[in-house]
């Protein structure tokens, strides 16, 4: 079994304000999936950024900085079929 903190699988993403405000069992669903360690407003992003460890998230070496992943959501009616993270830089 994976261990996600020991191999560093650390990444950051943002959800957007609108998107909690509308859509907050999806938001959930995405939040379950990452153990958060940081949650952050960015005002002109009108977003949260939220750094945390995810088996979906790229293993990185230590000391370097989060890359940035975009948060893809597969829902099928009302239910997440999916969450995908795919990274940005």
């Amino acid at each position: 079994m994976e261990n996600i903190i020991k191999e560093n699988r650390v990444g950051k993403f943002y959800v957007s304000n609108n998107f909690i405000r509308n859509e907050p069992e999806l938001v959930k669903g995405i939040l379950s999936r990452v153990l958060i360690t940081r949650a952050e407003g960015i005002f002109d992003r009108d977003a949260i950024e939220y750094t945390g460890y995810s088996n979906r998230f790229d293993k990185i070496c230590m000391g370097q900085s989060p890359p940035e992943y975009k948060v893809i959501v597969n829902q099928l009616d009302d239910n997440i079929q999916g969450v995908c993270f795919e990274k940005v830089k």
